[in-house]
Order: structure tokens, then C-alpha cells, then sequence
């Protein structure tokens, strides 16, 4: 059975995953829920977040030589697994904006149990800022109101990172 989703005015193409047709710009999540959900594929092949060092791992060759701030976000299921990555937002040298609606959006969509935060400081400085300290408070208040569980608030360098929750911030 096909998967119909709305139509939108812009860009129409289409990924094709036998019977699974979606709009290119759902990316990941969507193939997830058509794939996992829909067709009964086992997600076995998903990596599984159980400490702060393996987020590091599956982002650093996101943030590698990057000379401006990115936030990502990663939605998991209640085993931990991996149900997307997104690169919520790209901002300058020293800070990036956070949308909480553009995060939620996607972790409700694809049922994400929990969710991981994480962004890069270019500079190398791993301490977090008085914002991140906010955003972070302000983001595990959202996703809680949506029963997600923020597990963690990740800065990330090429050299390391800092974990908000092993820093008992978060």
C-alpha cells in the first residue's frame, strides 16, 4: 500500500523504495517510517547511543573543519537506536539559533522516545556559555511537555566534547 503524503507546492521529487514514494525534503525520518514501520524491516542496522563518546563518534565527521556553529539533533527509539540525525540549524563563528518548534516537529513525527542535542564550538573551548546552559533547560522543558526525554546537551570539537548530562548541567 503506496503512502500518501500531502502535496506541496515546491519540490516534488520523489525517493522510491519499492512501493514507499516520499517527498525528498522528509529525508531520513520518513524513509525510516516507511521502511521500519510500514514494510516490518528490523532496525538492527541503526547505531545505538549509550554513552556521551558515541555521539561524539557519529558527528565528528559532521563537524570536521567546520569554522561556524551547527546544531544537531538526534531522534531515538526507547532502545536508543538511531531513527535520524537532523542539522537543525547553521549559524556563525560563536553562536546558532535553536527553533524548539523545528526539533519537535520531527521527533514527534517519527515517535523518538528521546532525543540528543549537540553542536560544535569552532573555537575548540569546549565550556559551554551561559545560552547554552539556557537553551539546553529550555529545550528538556519542551520535549518533556511532548513526553521525549531530552538524554543529553553534547558540545562537540574535533578534539573532544562535553556532555551536559555527565556534568551534571542538564
Amino acid at each position: 500500500m503506496p503512502i500518501t503524503m500531502p502535496k506541496y507546492p515546491e519540490k516534488e521529487e520523489k525517493i522510491s523504495l519499492g512501493q514507499c514514494k516520499i517527498p525528498e525534503k522528509y529525508g531520513f525520518l520518513n524513509v525510516y517510517t516507511c521502511l521500519v514501520r510500514r514494510k516490518g524491516y528490523k532496525q538492527t542496522f541503526a547505531p545505538k547511543i549509550t554513552m556521551p563518546g558515541d555521539v561524539f563518534n557519529l558527528l565528528l565527521s559532521r563537524i570536521t573543519g567546520l569554522d561556524r556553529e551547527k546544531v544537531f539533533v538526534i531522534y531515538l527509539n526507547t532502545k536508543n537506536r538511531v531513527l535520524g540525525i537532523q542539522e537543525l540549524s547553521s549559524g556563525t563563528l560563536d553562536s546558532s539559533l535553536i527553533d524548539i518548534k523545528n526539533l519537535l516537529k520531527p521527533a514527534i513525527l517519527s515517535s523518538s522516545s528521546s532525543i540528543i542535542v549537540a553542536h560544535n564550538h569552532p573555537s575548540g573551548i569546549l565550556e559551554p556559555s551561559r545560552d547554552d546552559v539556557n537553551i539546553a533547560r529550555k529545550i528538556k522543558d519542551a520535549v518533556k511537555a511532548c513526553d521525549i526525554t531530552l538524554l543529553d546537551f553534547i558540545i562537540l570539537t574535533e578534539g573532544g566534547f562535553f556532555s551536559f548530562v555527565d556534568n551534571k548541567l542538564l
